[in-house]
């Protein structure tokens, strides 16, 4: 999370509840948002036992985590795989101009 000033301001509508959002920009130019649940408002989450509520809860984090590193793979494999291509296109672009001349004179 930062410590960053909003950069945005939004309100989701989920089970009749108003929640504010607050987008701010990370460091690294990635958006943080920032969950408000009302004054009073604490999420509660039911389960027969401790034990089945910890881990329900536990595994909503993982998922979360999960997704989050997900994402920044993708990112990281995308951007390794723009750094790769450039110099093949610009190879493949050179060629293409090479060809050209050979190509008028047929």
């Amino acid at each position: 999370m930062t410590n960053q000033e909003p950069i945005e301001t939004r309100y989701l509508e989920a089970r009749g509840r108003r929640i504010t959002v607050l987008f701010s920009r990370n460091a690294c130019g990635s958006v943080c948002g920032q969950f408000l649940f009302g004054g009073g408002d604490t999420p509660i989450m039911d389960g027969p036992t401790q034990e089945d509520v910890l881990a329900t809860v536990e595994e909503m984090i993982d998922s979360l985590l999960l997704a989050r590193d997900l994402r920044a793979s993708a990112l990281r494999e995308r951007a390794q795989r723009t750094r790769r291509c450039r110099p093949k296109d610009r190879r493949r672009t050179a060629a293409k101009r090479e060809q050209r001349p050979h190509q008028a004179a047929l």
